[in-house]
């Protein structure tokens, strides 16, 4: 990173990081011991937030508020909330979560077995509440695709440009499901549906190559 006159490097070390995540205010590392946090303005200055759980993977909104912890080898999550300084929200879910994904002010929480996604608004989050989630069902739970043959993680939530939504994909099934902020009311019904890789076209020229992203390979027929 460099400093704000884009001169000076910035220099954070993450002790004993499991998973890292930067935003325009701050660098956010999740290690054994919680969350660590440092205001990019103030890199002297330290924030550890402990946690209830036991994560290894971190996600953070655009908006920089809201941050998703959870575990690619244990069921749920939890929402921290770094304008409070602690985690606010939490849930269980029936596999471990595997991708997290963001729209404007919503997550999206891929399933590793790629049986559901679960939609967040993140409007919602907050303390005293209970984490209200929605849930869109892909198909069938499969083996997690896990990551290519250059140790990438296989990503099967792809952003639908320009429009304001997600496409899901159930990759056993070539089909994807396209997710935005509405289903995030719990229980309400997928409202388009497309078989990948030709059908996609229709909802967006760019979700071609998102279908087939699954696979590390976007030539896929």
């Amino acid at each position: 990173m460099v400093d704000d006159a884009g001169t000076e490097p910035l220099r954070i070390d993450a002790p004993g990081a499991l998973d890292a995540a930067l935003t325009a205010d701050a660098a956010l590392w999740l290690a054994s011991d919680g969350l660590h946090l440092v205001w990019l303005d103030a890199p002297g200055q330290r924030q550890r937030i402990a946690l209830p759980g036991r994560f290894d993977a971190l996600a953070v909104s655009p908006e920089g508020r809201i941050a998703v912890v959870f575990s690619r080898r244990l069921g749920g999550f939890g929402l921290v909330d770094l304008a409070v300084g602690r985690m606010v929200q939490a849930a269980g879910t029936d596999a471990p979560v595997a991708e997290v994904a963001f729209l404007p002010g919503t997550a999206a929480l891929r399933l590793a077995d790629q049986s559901t996604v679960g939609v967040i608004d993140l409007a919602l989050v907050q303390p005293g509440r209970e984490a209200v989630v929605g849930t869109v069902r892909l198909g069938p739970a499969v083996a997690d695709p896990g990551e290519t043959a250059s140790g990438l993680r296989r990503t099967l939530l792809a952003p639908l440009l320009p429009e304001p939504a997600l496409l899901a994909v159930h990759g056993r099934s070539y089909t994807g499901f396209v997710v935005d902020r509405r289903n995030a009311v719990s229980g309400k019904p997928r409202w388009r549906r497309c078989g990948c890789v030709a059908a996609c076209r229709a909802a967006s020229p760019r979700s071609t190559a998102a279908c087939a992203a699954w696979a590390g390979d976007a030539s896929r027929p």
